[in-house]
């Protein structure tokens, strides 16, 4: 029993090596969570392992990955089904000891649903809005040591860890391309003095209107900066074309 249990810590340390080497060597954030899953997976003798990436401000699931049986009453739930299922918004573990029964599970497929019995979630927090749900199911009663649930949510954390890393270097890129496309409109405005402020003013109301019809604001923020560039052909015309816009011969209008 002792190298047994000095075999299995090894092997945790081992996989915990190997994805935090993953992560620190830039790899993508989909291929390090589904070395999680698998890794968790085949040690625990798990019958399937989930993770989530859920935008809890827009209320979506945005990216999951699946290991194992697929295990359709949960790998197939929407994003309201998981809050009820886990609260992962109250940061704690939820165990399920029989999901056959568990009216939380919904029957979405009848013979998967009495194939699986213990359930564990676990919530990981990333950054606003996102939020890391991780889920392991047996085909049996299971009551896990606490070397393994270590394990699991030391995986689980690592696999937080890479999504706010690459989250973290997506707004970093982000934050260049709006000082980008803020260069471009003021290079525009310089072209034409006349309609000095009027791309900011329409970027405004464009996001203003956005607002108003309940867009969310990854798409607010879309459309602001297409308001900004509206008018970006301006730059390739020469001056004396801009300056008489409306009263083009055929030529100067091709």
């Amino acid at each position: 029993l002792v190298i047994r249990q000095a075999l299995l810590q090894q092997r945790y340390f081992v996989t915990f090596r190997e994805i935090s080497r993953a992560i620190h060597s830039g790899r993508e954030v989909g291929e390090i969570l589904q070395r999680i899953v698998e890794h968790i997976t085949a040690i625990v003798g798990a019958r399937g392992c989930i993770y989530w990436i859920l935008n809890q401000v827009e209320g979506l699931i945005v990216n999951r990955v699946v290991a194992g049986f697929d295990y359709r009453s949960l790998s197939h739930v929407d994003y309201a089904s998981l809050g009820r299922i886990f609260t992962p918004e109250l940061g704690r573990p939820v165990f399920i000891d029989d999901a056959r029964t568990d009216a939380r599970i919904p029957d979405l497929e009848r013979l998967g649903k009495k194939r699986i019995q213990t359930v564990l979630g676990l919530p990981f927090a990333i950054a606003p809005p996102y939020q890391g749900l991780l889920a392991v199911y047996f085909g049996r009663s299971r009551t896990l040591q606490e070397s393994e649930i270590d394990f699991i949510t030391a995986l689980g954390e690592q696999g937080a860890i890479a999504l706010h890393k690459a989250l973290a270097y997506d707004e970093s890129r982000l934050d260049l391309l709006r000082r980008t496309v803020e260069g471009l409109a003021l290079a525009l405005e310089a072209k034409d003095g006349q309609t000095h402020g009027h791309s900011q003013r329409v970027a405004c109301l464009a996001r203003e209107v956005a607002g108003a019809l309940g867009l969310p604001p990854g798409e607010r923020d879309a459309v602001h900066q297409a308001g900004l560039l509206h008018d970006i052909g301006k730059i390739g015309l020469q001056d004396e074309i801009l300056a008489r816009l409306g009263r083009l011969s055929p030529e100067e209008m091709e």
